[in-house]
C-alpha cells in the first residue's frame, strides 16, 4: 500500500527514466544519472532545473522543454535520467507522463497507469497542462 511506499526511493518506470523526490534526487547525482529539478522551490545540484508552475500558462511549454532534455540525454548521451519534485507525487510524475505521451505515443490515461505501478503515490494532475 501507499503508506509502506517511500517517497525517496527512485522509482524507474521505464528502463532509463525515474521518479523520485527532493533526497532520491541528491541520491540519483551520486549514482551518476541525469537529474531533472522541476520543482522551483529546491535549489540543488540537478543536471537542469525546470520548474513546473501550475497556473502560470507555462506548463505546457515547461513539459515540452523537459521531454526534449530527457530525449537528449537519453539518445544523445546515453544516460538514464531521474526526474524530482519535493515529493515525486505531481509535477514529477506529470513531467514523465507527458515524455511518455508525446515520445512513447501512450494515452495520458496509460501513461499515468505506467508511472502509478512504479510510483503508487502518483497523483493525477493533468489538468494543469493547460494551466
Amino acid at each position: 500500500t501507499n503508506s509502506e511506499f517511500d517517497p525517496d526511493e527512485i522509482s524507474w518506470v521505464t528502463s532509463n527514466i525515474a521518479i523520485t523526490n527532493r533526497y532520491g534526487g541528491i541520491e540519483a547525482k551520486k549514482q551518476g544519472h541525469f537529474v531533472i529539478n522541476v520543482a522551483g522551490e529546491i535549489d540543488n545540484n540537478a543536471d537542469i532545473k525546470l520548474p513546473i508552475e501550475p497556473r502560470s500558462g507555462t506548463v505546457r511549454e515547461c513539459l515540452d522543454e523537459i521531454t526534449q532534455n530527457i530525449r537528449g540525454a537519453i539518445e544523445e548521451q546515453g544516460r538514464e535520467v531521474v526526474v524530482h519534485c519535493a515529493m515525486g507525487m505531481e509535477r514529477s510524475v506529470l513531467a514523465v507522463v507527458w515524455y511518455l505521451h508525446v515520445e512513447v505515443g501512450m494515452t495520458l490515461d496509460e501513461a499515468y497507469d505506467m508511472v502509478s505501478e512504479a510510483r503508487p503515490i502518483a497523483v493525477d494532475r493533468r489538468h494543469w497542462i493547460d494551466s
